[in-house]
């Protein structure tokens, strides 16, 4: 049986923030799951209450699979007038695909030493999990359930000094989706948008949330690199109801493509996302995308959909059909 998700992540964010308040500091946080907004909120709460900014005393290392060495040389120096060090590993995949060395330093964690470990993907079978997890504060950031989506959105504007109607919250929620970056981007935008007025109505998220698409992109993404089909299908058939032009959405999955093809060129080097043109959050989604296939199976992919838009032009194919072989090929890469 799968393990339960946490579509409530509030109640432990609470929790971890009153932590913090009264001075209760466990000797390891493990924050990870695909809502890549909550992994960014509690790494922030985090940062603030383990007084990140005395960089004396914190390292942060955002490398996938880096070299564990210089963080236990940090932690077996004593900190400088503060309590404790405190070492952030963000995006480094050891909760998925460990690392000896830093697991046999980890079993006997120094009093004055904090670790926190983000990432997208953790493997609760491998043994620095399992010790991990017994003596860390565990927060899976997992995509929130509808209700939870709705209470943030509805508190967000309360908290701005405006109200949503019920018909603009779904309609907002229907573009764009659960995932919570892209919903934030799109909330900023409407609370600038409706500075004058108190309530922001449908019509106003249809006007202003043009952008939507693209988080939906992602989430078609993340379905058939995860390999499920029947989900990817479903969304793919959402956006047709939704009257998006098949054309576009052929368009945007090809850039996507076409990103993770580069992203894996290139490397885990720390200027990624200003060499794709990508927001910084998005830079792990490319990383885990970029694991599913080899450079191979992207290649292929991608002059696959080449020939599918000539066969489209030249109108030997359907549009909507070309999607369809599509999502299908990239649900179930060939072997490399």
């Amino acid at each position: 049986m799968p393990a339960k998700k946490n579509d409530n992540a509030i109640p432990m964010m609470k929790q971890l923030s009153a932590d913090l308040a009264s001075g209760k500091i466990y000797p390891c946080y493990l924050i990870y799951g695909e809502e890549a907004f909550l992994v960014r909120q509690v790494l922030s709460l985090l940062k603030k209450g383990l007084h990140a900014e005395d960089q004396m005393n914190t390292l942060v290392i955002r490398e996938e699979n880096p070299n564990p060495a210089a963080a236990i040389e940090f932690a077996d120096t004593l900190p400088l007038f503060a309590d404790r060090k405190v070492i952030f590993f963000e995006g480094s995949g050891f909760l998925k695909k460990g690392n000896e060395a830093l697991e046999e330093y980890l079993r006997d964690i120094p009093e004055e030493v904090c670790f926190v470990f983000s990432d997208a993907e953790v493997d609760k079978r491998k043994a620095i999990y399992k010790m991990l997890a017994k003596k860390a504060f565990l927060l899976p950031c997992d995509e929130q359930s509808p209700a939870v989506i709705r209470q943030w959105i509805a508190s967000r504007m309360k908290k701005n000094g405006l109200r949503i109607s019920e018909a603009a919250l779904s309609f907002l929620m229907n573009r764009v989706g659960l995932n919570m970056s892209a919903l934030d981007q799109e909330m900023e935008k409407l609370i600038s948008y409706t500075e004058e007025r108190k309530e922001i109505e449908e019509k106003d998220v249809a006007e202003i949330c043009a952008g939507w698409l693209n988080g939906r992109i992602f989430d078609l993404m993340d379905a058939v690199a995860d390999g499920n089909s029947r989900k990817a299908f479903a969304l793919y058939l959402d956006l047709l109801a939704l009257k998006e032009a098949p054309q576009k959405i052929l368009a945007l999955l090809i850039r996507q493509l076409q990103l993770i093809l580069q992203a894996k060129e290139l490397g885990g080097g720390s200027k990624l996302a200003s060499l794709l043109g990508i927001p910084p959050f998005a830079v792990d989604k490319y990383r885990r995308w970029g694991n599913r296939y080899s450079v191979k199976q992207l290649r292929s992919l991608l002059n696959a959909c080449a020939d599918d838009d000539a066969a489209v032009k030249s109108g030997r194919l359907d549009q909507t059909i070309a999607i369809e072989m599509l999502l299908l090929r990239c649900a179930i890469p060939k072997e490399a």
